[in-house]
């Protein structure tokens, strides 16, 4: 039998279809420097123009956030972060970058993928003012699951050498400025998968996936323009190590910063996460709402505050002291800072609606339900089936959305489930001890028939956060459910309210669910 690369795994026809698919990715990030094309053994950058130009290279990866991409299946932004952690690093030292290649390593190559893959690293060179210049796309089958991936990055920047940044300036008295990060950009992974096992659950108006896949934000243009028009002792990433490794990095031995973590903005989910985790841990892993810092002397820093990276609807502010209120959009270099008041809704889902803030189907959501009870953005806490009926919460509070949503807390929950049929004392029994799903073993808390006339209506008392755990349970033992009502949601309950109305918690409600006094 005759043998060929492709059947060791390796596919090369769909390597040249990749090569063709990302060229034009590449290309749009080209520039006058770039010399040649994709495809080369090498790849050429001119430095001419520099005085006496310093080189500064970076390389890096996105680690286990690949995870997270692989269990949503989305491609386009992993990409953002290859390049993201090479350029801010490399940016620390005053470098602009000048070009990026890129490592695609897989088990089986799949062009469609791939091209996403390197269109996000594309976009993320864009930010960076960086040319994609070249990189390497390596099918290893046997060594990568198929449907996995690894992707790094090599960045290379360039400054004068008598703007080089290496922290020697920093004195006694500098300030530091620090930039909001956009989540928690590509460190810490591996606790955070460890924390938020249900990527589905809906905190915020996004799922817990969307929010932690959220790419790296890249600091590069408004970092190069401060340092164009002020003077800046130190730069410090702030990425795995958090703020205990990284901003020392910044600065010489001898001196210690102070920092006043109380105005940190705060990253989504962060109330799910000191649940489990120490907030000494939390600095030290994770870069806690500031992604970037910059150290500079007292009267540079008021001028770097009052540089327009404010805008209060719309406009800019450059005045030190401005008021705003709670109702004023502010927002800072194109972030939304909160100043909205925490608002908390219990609902009494109606069926054929949709537990999202908006449909592309056009279908009701629970929002629709809710318009004009307040003014703030308001988001529901989880997901009830579209024809799941019951008690449902929403709010903008998110640190008690994270707390609510996420399987760990347990959060008791009641549902009245009509079946197609009568369900045995057997199948009974049976879900009391414990049954073996696809994603693990599940068992009810407490369980009873609602009617003893009728022993297809059962009550069932559970506290797992598995997405339809109720219908796949009684799916499992060959049961339909044919409606399901949650009675019961962390200590609130629909009565009083009839279906499809909605009121506000009261003050005794909101302190027993921010205090957990409840099962």
């Amino acid at each position: 039998m005759s043998l060929d690369y492709k059947s060791a795994g390796v596919d090369k026809e769909a390597g040249y279809d990749t090569v063709e698919r990302i060229k034009c990715y590449a290309g749009a990030t080209h520039n006058a420097r770039v010399l040649g094309q994709i495809g080369a053994f090498g790849a050429f950058y001119d430095l001419s123009g520099y005085q006496h130009p310093i080189l500064v290279s970076g390389t890096d990866g996105v680690g286990t956030k690949l995870k997270i991409a692989f269990a949503l299946g989305k491609y386009d932004t992993i990409g953002i972060d290859a390049v993201a952690m090479c350029v801010n690093d490399i940016l620390c030292h005053g470098a602009a970058p000048q070009y990026f290649l890129d490592y695609l390593a897989c088990g089986k190559l799949e062009p469609e993928v791939a091209a996403d893959i390197v269109k996000g690293v594309a976009d993320g060179c864009a930010q960076a003012n960086a040319a994609l210049i070249g990189g390497e796309t390596a099918e290893m089958p046997g060594f990568y699951q198929t449907g996995e991936y690894d992707i790094a990055g090599f960045a290379v920047g360039v400054v004068e050498k008598a703007d080089l940044i290496d922290g020697s300036k920093v004195a006694t008295g500098d300030v530091l400025i620090g930039l909001p990060s956009s989540g928690y950009h590509s460190n810490g992974y591996s606790l955070l998968r460890k924390i938020f096992t249900d990527l589905d659950a809906v905190v915020d108006g996004k799922s817990i996936g969307e929010h932690l896949l959220t790419p790296t934000k890249i600091y590069v243009k408004p970092v190069l323009a401060a340092l164009a028009a002020h003077r800046v002792h130190g730069l410090a990433h702030i990425t795995g190590g958090g703020l205990p490794e990284n901003l020392p990095r910044a600065y010489g031995k001898g001196l210690t910063a102070v920092v006043d973590t109380a105005t940190f903005p705060r990253p989504p989910l962060l109330g799910a996460i000191l649940a489990h985790v120490k907030k000494d841990e939390c600095y030290g892993t994770f870069n806690m709402g500031i992604g970037f810092i910059l150290i500079a002397p007292p009267g540079e820093a008021d001028a770097l505050i009052a540089a327009g990276e404010i805008t209060v609807n719309g406009v800019v502010v450059t005045e030190l002291g401005s008021r705003v209120t709670r109702l004023d959009e502010v927002m800072y270099k194109g972030m939304r800072v909160s100043t909205q008041s925490k608002v908390y809704i219990l609902l009494n889902k109606p069926k054929n609606c949709v537990t999202t803030s908006d449909d592309p189907e056009c279908r009701r959501t629970v929002m629709d339900l809710v318009k004009g009870a307040c003014e703030e953005r308001i988001y529901p806490v989880g997901r009830l089936d579209r024809n799941t009926t019951g008690v449902i919460l929403i709010t903008n509070d998110g640190d008690l959305s994270s707390k609510l949503t996420h399987p760990s807390f347990m959060k008791k929950k009641i549902y009245h489930a009509w079946l197609d049929k009568p369900v045995s004392v057997e199948d009974m029994q049976r879900i009391a001890e414990g049954i073996e799903l696809e994603d693990g073993e599940i068992h009810a808390d407490a369980l009873s028939y609602v009617s003893e006339e009728d022993l297809s209506q059962v009550g069932i008392e559970i506290h797992s956060g598995r997405n339809r755990i109720v219908r796949r349970i009684f799916e499992h033992l060959g049961y339909h459910v044919v409606k399901l009502d949650r009675v019961y949601f962390a200590g609130l309950t629909k009565k009083n309210l009839p279906r499809g109305r909605w009121r506000y918690l009261t003050e005794q409600e909101v302190n027993n669910l921010r205090m957990g006094s409840f099962e």
